[in-house]
């Protein structure tokens, strides 16, 4: 009976602890102001090695290049709506 009371205890004084950890941490999130993390997706390339296309290409030279270039673009939108 006492092992029961002490297990319960010890899983209370476990639940309080990690509740207080959760609850500092949320304050603690909510205090600190973080710098807003810009790219410049305009100055950012992609360059890749000769040997890379000749490995991974199998024919697929349009393909990639259309990827590529669709991903830049999506970059490049993406940062001009999220302006106000």
């Amino acid at each position: 009976m006492l092992k029961k009371i002490n297990k319960i205890k010890d899983n209370i004084v476990f639940i309080i602890t990690i509740l207080l950890i959760f609850s500092l941490h949320g304050f603690i999130n909510q205090k600190i102001n973080r710098p807003k993390v810009e790219v410049n997706y305009q100055s950012y390339s992609l360059n890749l090695k000769e040997s890379f296309f000749e490995v991974f290409d199998f024919g697929q030279n349009k393909m990639l290049s259309k990827f590529i270039w669709i991903r830049t673009l999506l970059n490049l939108d993406n940062g001009h709506y999220k302006k106000p």
